[in-house]
């Protein structure tokens, strides 16, 4: 949990402001009758704030969404 000033309420260790960075791939598919399909994946790569901090690995996270339009 953050407070309002942005530190943890353990503190924080180092300067850095960087957190992580985030790489996307998205593939969209849009059918002729307003049907579209839509699948992502995601890599969260932790920065230097995170590695000061004993914050957690790389994370990968994947999801397929469906919309319709009428």
């Amino acid at each position: 949990a953050y407070k309002f000033n942005g530190t943890t309420a353990y503190g924080t260790v180092g300067d850095s402001a960087a957190i992580a960075e985030e790489w996307d791939l998205v593939v969209t598919y849009v059918m002729e009758d307003g049907l579209t399909f839509e699948g992502g994946l995601a890599r969260v790569l932790p920065s230097d704030y995170l590695d000061d901090n004993g914050g957690p690995d790389e994370a990968m996270f994947s999801y397929l969404q469906v919309g319709t339009s009428f």
